[in-house]
């Protein structure tokens, strides 16, 4: 099960960043997940001098619980939030900016 939500985690992730890239969001994009048990993972994505972003985190609780908030904003202050439940479709950046 954590397996599996992890892998959720990052599926979710990686298409977001993906489509902030796409909507010249900027680097640094910061990151907060929140689970329904108040469970949390903060961190930030960073330019890793190779034109990619590279993961740091700053803390990780043990356990985060379906459903979950992600929280991304980047340098310039634009921001999302997304609730990933179990079943649903991956969400969409556009879904979230104007």
């Amino acid at each position: 099960m954590i397996t599996d939500l992890a892998n959720q985690i990052s599926s979710v992730m990686i298409d977001l960043l993906t489509q902030a890239e796409k909507a010249e969001w900027s680097l640094p994009f910061y990151v907060v997940v929140v689970g329904a048990n108040g469970g949390m993972m903060t961190g930030a994505f960073t330019d890793n001098g190779k034109g990619e972003a590279e993961f740091i985190q700053r803390s990780k609780d043990d356990v985060i619980e379906i459903p979950f908030n992600i929280f991304l904003s980047d340098e310039r202050g634009q921001a999302l939030r997304i609730v990933c439940e179990e079943g649903l479709a991956k969400p969409s950046l556009k879904d979230f900016v104007n």
